[in-house]
């Protein structure tokens, strides 16, 4: 997600940060935006006790971005979880 201009595909606290704006301001994103951020809900793609937790994000995504979808980009830039499939982005 960011920077907005060119993201550079990892998963940090500036993708954290530009979610939060997106989803504290209420703002509708571009759809590469939302492509992007659109995760929640995630389903479990692998073994529980895995660490990170390996989730597949929503298939099918949709307006809004909200705080399910800032908690697991957090979650993603602090390595607690690993998405597979859609947004399975470098680290």
């Amino acid at each position: 997600m960011a920077p907005p201009a060119a993201p550079d595909g990892i998963v940090d606290a500036a993708d954290v940060e530009a979610i939060l704006g997106l989803v504290l301001a209420g703002d509708v994103p571009g759809a590469e935006t939302l492509l992007r951020g659109d995760l929640a809900p995630a389903s479990l793609a692998g073994d529980p006790a895995d660490h990170p937790l390996r989730l597949a994000p929503n298939p099918v995504p949709a307006w809004p971005l909200d705080v399910g979808d800032a908690v697991l980009v957090a979650r993603r830039a602090a390595g607690d979880v690993l998405f597979v499939g859609r947004n399975a982005a470098r680290s």
